[in-house]
């Protein structure tokens, strides 16, 4: 059991939280929400992905297997083109 990656998955559950359910757009400043036509879909995208990597973490964190550290790479790619794709099609 990896403590520090479910603090994360905590610390991601909580910008899911904040953006979704609060939709505060500090928390969205890369994305710039004041550029964005539909900031509902944005707001709804983001949340949704920090959604399902915070529980893609948490298993990780809770399982510990090594093999399994890969994933965290393929999220942090997953942020790289969700920023691309929210900065260019919205």
């Amino acid at each position: 059991m990896n403590m520090y990656l479910i603090l994360l998955s905590l610390f991601m559950y909580l910008i899911a939280y904040f953006t979704g359910v609060k939709r505060t757009p500090w928390l969205l400043s890369a994305f710039a929400p004041g550029k964005v036509r539909n900031r509902d879909k944005l707001f709804r995208t983001v949340s949704l992905y920090n959604l399902i990597a915070c529980v893609i973490v948490f298993f990780v964190g809770i399982i510990n297997l090594p093999e399994m550290s890969y994933l965290l790479v393929f999220i942090g790619c997953g942020y790289v083109i969700l920023l691309l794709y929210c900065n260019r099609s919205m």
